[in-house]
């Protein structure tokens, strides 16, 4: 009605005639339609020569809706008075009661000059922001401070980033903000004064009469085709500069399978970043002047405007902070401890008070560390606590002590971060980002959380898809959450997808990538790891029996990527079963969950992955945690001779996979400089060496009938692929490669084959996420500014 009505109006400015009574009587409704009606005063004034009257100061209209300069009868009145008249009129509609209220004319107008209306959200919560905030836009006192037309007005009341605080109620609202910090934190309203930091000092700003708040403004960043965010699977693929300007995120590429983009607040397109190649997990320095990311294994830097690249380490999982003083902590990749190293380069330590377990008091069963932050000074985290027993959703904020190790919980949730402005920020477990004061001094939540965005896409692991600048700026990403579990699903070769089971959800597991399943040679039963509230365990789902999936794994708490041994009766996976100074072995264990597990191979370097040829005869793993010393051993499964090197070079060499012959070992390496497919002769590995992928590779899969290998490709994207090969008995060739399908909404591994195909070698069984599709970037300027207005309203 209220836009309708601005539609009128504005055809009558438009014709340089004011109405001046603007009111409900003078609104008829007809057939649903709202009508302007009775132009009486303004055909008086036209009439009586239009001056004449306003000369004497006399006041015209009815009281309750007004202008302040018609109440003071002013002589000169245009368009805007109407406007603010319309604003009455829907601010009535909208609470059932003029803004202005009294027992007499008089009164109604000295409240009209002199007082303050009370916010709609106020009187009524579910009113939306935006039409608050237009509302007392149309409401302000001088004319200059409103809408310059009806127009603009129901631009307004269409603009859902709308917002608009008040000059003369701001002191108003800073009162009630600290009365609010006051009583929610406890304090006394004597100490309302020094409680009204407990908002920081950018509230404060926000809140000074003297310093109107920025207007919040809220928008989708549409990503050019080709460039679209990639799932990644440890932490958040977006990072955004200290000062706002700049958004750095990890997107697909025309020439690998992606790489990280550099895109600018007032620019039209994102640019490479130079050697950010398969880049994941980007922070930026504290000045904004560069930026750290891992690609593999490595922290590497590179300067904006340098365009060089460094690497500083090259065991590194998940980047978690860079601090004032130059240090960048981290997690590193094959273990569950925290490293600070100086982002010049130099040696790394273990963050004080955490042992290697990542144990942090004496407990019997040590909690895993996730996404966090370094609080200020550096004494003190605020990270993701989740004990072993449980998955991220059961997750905890906690406060960590850097030099003791003690740890204090203070809310539920996950990827707690600290904000200059004085607040923490951390999504919920129902993936909510919350916003609540904080006093870095006593390590205190002073303030009850206010959401600032919902549905907040997590990795599955304690990272959160978004981040925030120290001006007030926000970007996340918007859709369904990974840490709610992955489907286990099979893909055609057209990329058709179809759950297994809908109601079979699987956690990955723990802080790294170590999900893995497998299908049993008959193709009746998947193996897989849950990482649920019992720890990485192993179940197994009987495809041909409607029956849900059976816990095969009962000892210990870390069992990770299963492998079926060829008769099916038994499945092999990597274990810490041996104890903790024996981090990662290869173990086995009955199918049926009967019996003890037991011990098939050890190594003084950590197992990492392990598989056994077709026919039985031996054990391919893959040993090393890093880029430098991950190699693949061979070692007969009859115990006659020691393990021995397969493909150990200075390059990184892993997901090995014999043919289903028993002939050939594929596998993937770094030789070139980046990872790319090999084949070569087995076990005799000296007979040559053929490339199979062009153009970046990893992953592979043999056909179940041999002629084709599977991997994922990534060139011009990340597809699965299919080369057909030609075996002969001491030589091989490539005869042709497919891209079958595009893998962005798949759990992927670089670093281990996490998928399967099946016995017909036309469909893969692989993990999936949330819909790729229903996940979008948001970019919001000054949510502090909405925060305030939640704060303040107790919404």
């Amino acid at each position: 009605i209220a836009e309708k009505v601005a539609g009128a109006l504005q055809y009558a400015h438009e014709q340089d005639v004011v109405h001046r009574d603007i009111k409900p009587a003078n609104i008829l409704m007809s057939r649903g339609e709202p009508l302007v009606a009775d132009f009486g005063i303004a055909l008086a004034l036209s009439e009586a020569g239009g001056g004449r009257i306003t000369e004497t100061g006399l006041s015209l209209g009815t009281p309750h809706y007004m202008s302040p300069e018609q109440a003071s009868g002013d002589q000169l009145l245009d368009k805007r008075s109407d406007v603010y008249a319309l604003g009455c009129i829907l601010y009535e509609m909208l609470t059932g009661e003029p803004p202005y209220g009294g027992p007499t004319a008089q009164s109604v107008l000295a409240k009209i000059l002199t007082g303050d209306a009370q916010r709609i959200t106020d009187l009524r919560k579910t009113v939306p922001l935006h039409v608050d905030a237009a509302v007392a836009k149309a409401l302000e006192k001088l004319p200059a401070d409103r809408f310059a037309s009806a127009e603009a007005f129901v631009r307004a009341l269409e603009d859902e980033t709308f917002r608009h605080t008040p000059r003369q109620v701001a002191a108003r609202e800073a009162s009630k903000t600290t009365r609010l910090g006051s009583l929610r934190s406890g304090l006394p309203l004597a100490g309302a004064l020094a409680g009204a930091v407990l908002l920081g000092a950018a509230l404060a700003l926000v809140l000074d009469p003297a310093e109107p708040a920025e207007p919040v403004f809220k928008t989708g960043v549409e990503l050019p085709e080709g460039e679209e965010l990639v799932e990644v699977p440890f932490g958040s693929p977006i990072a955004l500069s200290p000062d706002g300007s700049t958004l750095v995120y990890a997107g697909h590429s025309d020439n690998q399978g992606w790489q990280l983009w550099i895109k600018r607040a007032d620019g039209l397109r994102a640019t490479p970043l130079p050697g950010s190649g398969n880049g994941l997990t980007p922070i930026f320095s504290p000045n904004g002047n560069e930026v750290a990311f891992i690609q593999e294994t490595d922290l590497k830097v590179v300067g904006l405007g340098t365009g060089t690249v460094r690497t500083i380490d090259d065991d590194t999982g998940g980047l978690v902070d860079w601090t004032e003083d130059g240090q960048i902590y981290y997690i590193a990749a094959m273990s569950n401890r925290f490293f600070r190293i100086p982002a010049a380069g130099g040696e790394r330590e273990v963050v004080a008070g955490l042992s290697p377990t990542g144990q942090a008091t004496p407990v019997s069963t040590p909690p895993l560390y996730s996404f966090g932050d370094v609080l200020p000074g550096g004494r003190t985290g605020v990270w993701t606590v989740v004990p072993v027993t449980s998955n991220v959703a059961e997750a905890s904020i906690a406060i960590v002590d850097l030099e003791t190790g003690e740890t204090r919980a203070i809310a539920q949730g996950s990827s707690p971060r600290y904000l200059q402005t004085g607040h923490l920020a951390w999504v919920s477990p129902e993936d909510a980002l919350l916003v609540a004061p904080f006093d870095v001094d006593t390590r205190e939540l002073t303030g009850a959380p206010i959401p600032v965005a919902e549905r907040v896409r997590t990795d599955g692991q304690g990272g959160v898809h978004a981040s925030f600048s120290e001006r007030g700026d926000l970007v996340f990403r918007q859709g369904d959450s990974q840490a709610r579990g992955m489907k286990i699903v099979w893909i055609d070769r057209t990329g058709e997808a179809v759950p297994v089971d809908p109601d079979w959800e699987v956690m990955p597991v723990g802080t790294g990538n170590w999900s893995g399943l497998a299908l049993s040679p008959d193709g009746r039963r998947i193996v897989t790891t849950d990482g649920g509230t019992a720890g990485a365990q192993l179940w197994v789902k009987d495809l041909e029996a409607d029956t849900p999936p059976y816990r095969i794994t009962f000892e210990g708490s870390f069992h990770v990527r299963p492998r079926w041994m060829p008769d099916g009766d038994a499945v092999t996976f990597i274990s810490n079963l041996g104890g903790p100074e024996r981090p990662t072995e290869v173990w086995a264990k009955a199918a049926d969950g009967s019996g003890s597990a037991w011990q098939v191979a050890a190594s003084e370097v950590e197992i990492e992955e392990a598989t056994v040829s077709p026919d039985g005869d031996w054990l391919v793993y893959r040993q090393g945690g890093t880029t430098a010393d991950r190699d693949i051993y061979g070692q007969p499964m009859n115990g006659d001779s020691a393990a021995r090197p397969i493909a150990a070079t200075q390059a990184d060499e892993k997901s090995p996979q014999v043919s289903p012959d028993g002939r050939w070992l594929a596998y993937a390496s770094s030789e070139t400089g980046q990872l790319e497919v090999f084949v070569r002769p087995f076990p005799d590995v000296t007979g040559g060496k053929w490339q199979i992928s062009v153009g970046g590779g990893f992953s592979p899969l043999w056909s179940n009938d041999g002629s084709e290998l599977f991997y994922l490709s990534t060139r011009g994207g990340l597809f699965m692929t299919s080369a057909r090969l030609d075996l002969r008995e001491s030589s091989l060739s490539v005869t042709g490669r497919e891209a079958l399908f595009p893998t962005g909404n798949q759990y992927i591994d670089q670093n281990y084959t996490a998928f399967d195909v099946d016995v017909d070698d036309q469909r893969f069984l692989m993990f999936s996420f949330g819909a790729a599709s229903d996940a979008r970037l948001i970019w919001v300027r000054s949510w502090l500014t909405e925060w305030t207005e939640r704060a303040v309203g107790g919404q």
